[in-house]
């Protein structure tokens, strides 16, 4: 289960990334969901 949940969290680190870059307000959705 740790290592599940440290890959899920590193693919989420990479998705928030990408949103940064491209977007603040989408990040503020992405979390809210």
């Amino acid at each position: 289960e740790a290592e599940a949940s440290a890959e899920g969290n590193e693919w989420a680190t990479e998705v928030v990334k990408g949103l940064k870059r491209s977007s603040p307000t989408g990040l503020k959705i992405t979390l809210r969901s």
